[in-house]
């Protein structure tokens, strides 16, 4: 995926119209982060995942969403 593809794609996110959302990240002593992500499409509860894991989650459509936030998830963008 391009850059401009990318870009557009996290801004309609933000938007609302991506099927993923961050709750909230909450930083830990060591520096990782626990990431709460809500899925639109689901009445459940947001899922906690450890940023430092991101890595070994199955690749497929919540995966490539942290990856594109992750900048904004390490700058603590979304921390309470």
């Amino acid at each position: 995926m391009n850059d401009y593809k990318n870009r557009k794609k996290m801004f309609l996110e933000f938007a609302g119209r991506g099927r993923y959302e961050i709750t909230a990240t909450f930083e830990m002593p060591d520096g990782n982060r626990l990431i709460d992500v809500g899925d639109r499409h689901s009445n459940s509860y947001p899922i906690t995942y450890v940023q430092s894991e991101i890595h070994d989650l199955p690749y497929g459509e919540l995966r490539n969403f942290l990856f594109r936030h992750i900048r904004l998830i390490q700058d603590g963008i979304y921390d309470v």
